[in-house]
């Protein structure tokens, strides 16, 4: 589990412009905003790029901070020659959908329910309130007990949405 790294990067194109360049101008402008690059891809679509980000905060991103955000990242594309203001960028939350992979998010998700895949010997699943996170691990409450489960034997976590009839 990558508790420290928050950001995939993947280049789908020929590397020029300096596409990691932009990617660490990218990361620079989001972390003044208190925000993190959860993703960042680029693929050819009608010979421009699709640049397409996905990027969060320990609150949760609102449609207001994506609609920034895109516009900073346009301003900031605009300014390289290689690019021509040819491309596209879409910015996006990573969704509920997404595992989790990161410390802040499990933090961020404390006190909802998740389902988490382990190995120890054996895989496992594990349906349960996120009571803690700790540098090590999880902490979740069970049916019938507490289980602290070390992010070295997740493979997966996924916060489980539930509906409620009022």
């Amino acid at each position: 589990m990558n508790v420290g790294i928050s950001h995939i990067f993947i280049y789908m194109i020929d590397p020029n412009p300096d596409w990691q360049d932009i990617e660490r101008k990218i990361t620079s402008l989001l972390e003044e905003k208190r925000m993190y690059l959860f993703e960042l891809s680029v693929k050819n679509v009608r010979n421009n790029p699709l640049i397409q980000l996905y990027v969060d905060t320990e609150e949760g991103v609102t449609a207001n901070q994506l609609a920034e955000i895109s516009r900073n990242i346009s301003s900031l594309l605009d300014s390289i020659d290689n690019l021509n203001g040819k491309y596209r960028v879409d910015v996006s939350s990573p969704g509920i959908s997404r595992s989790l992979q990161f410390l802040w998010q499990y933090k961020k998700n404390v006190g909802r329910t998740l389902r988490v895949e382990y190995e120890d010997q054996q895989l496992h699943e594990e349906f349960g309130q996120l009571l803690g996170v700790e540098e090590g691990g999880i902490t979740l409450s069970l049916k019938k007990e507490i289980k602290h489960i070390p992010f070295s034997m997740i493979k997966k976590s996924e916060v489980q949405v539930s509906f409620t009839k009022m």
